[in-house]
């Protein structure tokens, strides 16, 4: 069986031996991670094993028989990529990136940059393979200019991927799940007229539950409870409790600790999802999941990344105006019912054929049934 090396974070966590820091970078600051990891370990027919993001590049000529990476957003103007330019220029086998994608304010490229690390970057992977899977046509578009003409738009590979089949509860719950995009708590932050801001209040306005990926304070005080949590200043806290829209600390703890959650497995965050009625949000790995569980969802867009899979993926989407407006649950639950999920499952299937011909092109063997 062919033997490959994935460039990655850890499959599993384990949360009760690691610092808050140590398990909050072992995730990438995002669980959202652990959607294209785990699709490309799921996927890949072979010997795979994790090799990290700082691998031995002799070992790996010697031991494996290719290099897969499942990558992110790593096209932007901010990333510096040069320790992982230099291992790869000693790597001697075969590497595959899967799902390339650059990070921008909106589609428009024109004006775009990307840092000089992240462009040697794609120029490396783009001679170690025959293709390079990326994220939609307009990170595409943007390597054709840099004169990068093999890539092929797969999309991310979470979107193929096949979860374990949970049955709903009997007593299914009637909330939904609202998603936002924040990583540190600031002052700066709370006083942001963005949609992301807006959502923690609609969630707490809705009584709705919330996923958490990325919210670090939040994370903190679900995972490791008092132990580290007293590291949280009172000004974030206050800060906290106000963008949720709470006047009393204890009741933000209290709704924090009845609605939020963080998940470190893909299969328990889907079966938490198929208990719901849908999710609406920011989160572009929060709304692939989701619908890969068979719960609808509406991905608000509010970067490159998010739109450019949007489109390719025809995931059902939400303006950030009509989200902004969400005033009660019914009004929610009503637009998740005009999400096209059956156009977003027609074209799945479709993308799911030039999906398999790249890993075909690229010599990856794969199981068919993790694919959708």
């Amino acid at each position: 069986m062919k033997k490959i090396g994935i460039v990655s974070i850890e499959r599993t966590i384990n949360t009760n031996i690691l610092s808050f820091d140590e398990m909050y970078a072992s995730v990438g600051m995002n669980t959202g991670n652990f959607m294209f990891t785990e699709a490309v370990y799921r996927q890949l027919n072979a010997d795979t094993q994790c090799i990290g993001f700082s691998y031995n590049p002799e070992k790996a000529n010697k031991e494996l028989d290719h290099i897969v990476i499942p990558a992110a957003n790593w096209i932007n103007s901010y990333s510096d990529w040069g320790w992982l330019c230099d291992i790869l220029e000693k790597t001697h086998i075969p590497v595959t990136v899967v799902g390339l994608g650059i990070q921008n304010d909106n589609n428009n490229i024109d004006n775009f940059q990307a840092s000089v690390s992240s462009i040697r970057l794609a120029k490396i992977l783009s001679q170690k393979s025959p293709l390079i899977s990326v994220r939609g046509q307009v990170t595409k578009s943007y390597l054709q200019n840099l004169g990068i003409k093999n890539s092929i738009v797969t999309g991310c590979p979470s979107l193929y991927m096949r979860l374990d089949d949970y049955k709903n509860s009997i007593d299914k719950r009637e909330s939904i799940v609202i998603q936002s995009t924040r990583y540190g708590m600031s002052k700066k932050f709370l006083q942001e007229d963005s949609i992301n801001n807006s959502l923690f209040a609609i969630c707490k306005k809705l009584d709705a539950d919330m996923v958490l990926q990325s919210e670090i304070e939040e994370i903190m005080i679900l995972v490791k409870q008092d132990s580290e949590a007293r590291d949280i200043s009172d000004n974030v806290l206050n800060y906290l409790s106000e963008l949720y829209g709470f006047e009393r600390r204890s009741d933000f703890f209290d709704f924090l600790r009845q609605r939020c959650r963080v998940f470190f497995d893909v299969n328990h965050w889907s079966n938490f999802l198929r208990d719901r009625y849908g999710v609406i949000g920011t989160r572009l790995h929060g709304a692939i999941i989701a619908l890969n569980s068979g719960v609808p969802a509406l991905l608000i867009p509010h970067d490159s990344r998010t739109s450019e899979m949007a489109n390719f993926a025809g995931i059902p989407t939400l303006a950030a105006s009509e989200a902004a407006s969400l005033n009660t649950l019914e009004g929610a639950k009503e637009k998740l019912s005009h999400a096209d999920v059956k156009k977003f499952q027609a074209t799945r299937a479709r993308n799911g054929i030039i999906y398999r011909s790249f890993l075909t092109a690229c010599n990856l063997p794969y199981r068919e049934e993790a694919l959708f």
